[in-house]
């Protein structure tokens, strides 16, 4: 690859490596309480820190080749957590620790409501296919 191409790359690969730490450190910070924010978000940064003095070890006990699938492994596992992060936007940080737990509360009542509308549903559903049934028999009945 010529020199213009692997700098352009370069350039887009900081680039987007910027925007991700900044995002990284926006969110993570959204998602604890006030009084452990400050502890949470450092582990974090404990644990980046960590990860980034043990890569070049790592890429000299493992091959090249081993050690990209290795970090696209780790990339697809991370991806798939992002699902399960709640969503922070137009929500209020939650300033306390009670806080948090009442709202996750809140979430597992609505979770459990909604079950149980769906569960009556399918009662209803199925109600209605029996009566449906019951109406076939005697209208077949009527028909012999």
């Amino acid at each position: 690859m010529n020199t213009e191409g692997s700098l352009t790359l370069n350039c887009i690969a900081r680039f987007c490596c910027a925007g991700f730490d900044i995002i990284y450190y926006t969110y993570t910070l959204e998602l604890y309480p006030t009084p452990v924010r400050s502890i949470a978000f450092g582990i974090n940064i404990a644990f980046g820190s960590a990860g980034s003095i043990g890569a070049p070890y790592l890429l000299e006990f493992l091959k090249n080749w081993q050690f990209l699938i290795l970090l696209d492994a780790l990339c697809i596992i991370s991806a798939i957590g992002l699902i399960f992060i709640p969503e922070t936007v137009g929500k209020p940080m939650v300033e306390s620790i009670e806080e948090l737990d009442l709202e996750n509360n809140i979430e597992n009542n609505n979770e459990e409501k909604n079950n149980e509308d769906n569960d009556n549903k399918e009662v209803k559903k199925s109600e209605k296919n029996i009566l449906h049934i019951e109406i076939q028999k005697k209208d077949e009945i009527k028909d012999e």
